[in-house]
């Protein structure tokens, strides 16, 4: 987990082939690939997805690793896992969605991954919050044109 953490793809895969615990979690049930998109990390993803781990982890708050590399704006990561057959549609505790996060943050190329992965535009969170709505109300005019379109 320290490996994907930081970035440390030579050890990661060392450990992959000593057969470290893929599916390992933190304390707040976080993964290494979870914590490898998290950070950006791609080559430890890659290494990561290629040896199986679960794309679809979801730590204690139900976040999966596309939610996090949506939040952060790692295009590759996020990319690295739709390839795969990630969840687009995982939603978080409060209903939130990799989307949504992508749409806040204001990362239009993994907006524009997620779309063409066929993430749902009009899906709401728990408190009625919509991926456009989120653009909109952090002033990302392009990404409001993407999710208008």
């Amino acid at each position: 987990m320290i490996a994907a953490q930081n970035g440390h793809e030579q050890v990661a895969r060392a450990l992959i082939e000593a057969k470290a615990d893929l599916e390992k979690q933190t304390a707040k049930g976080s993964t290494a690939l979870i914590l490898a998109a998290q950070n950006g990390h791609e080559q430890v993803a890659r290494a990561l997805i290629e040896a199986k781990a679960n794309v679809d982890h979801q730590n204690l708050k139900k976040w999966t690793a596309l939610m996090y590399a949506a939040r952060n704006g790692h295009e590759l990561c996020a990319r690295a896992l739709l390839k795969v057959g990630a969840a687009v549609e995982a939603a978080d505790n409060d209903g939130g969605t990799a989307l949504m996060q992508a749409c806040n943050g204001g990362h239009e190329q993994v907006v524009r991954e997620l779309l063409k992965a066929g993430a749902r535009k009009d899906v709401a969170s728990n408190a009625g919050s919509t991926a456009l709505s989120l653009a909109r109300q952090n002033g990302h005019s392009e990404i409001c044109k993407l999710l208008e379109a």
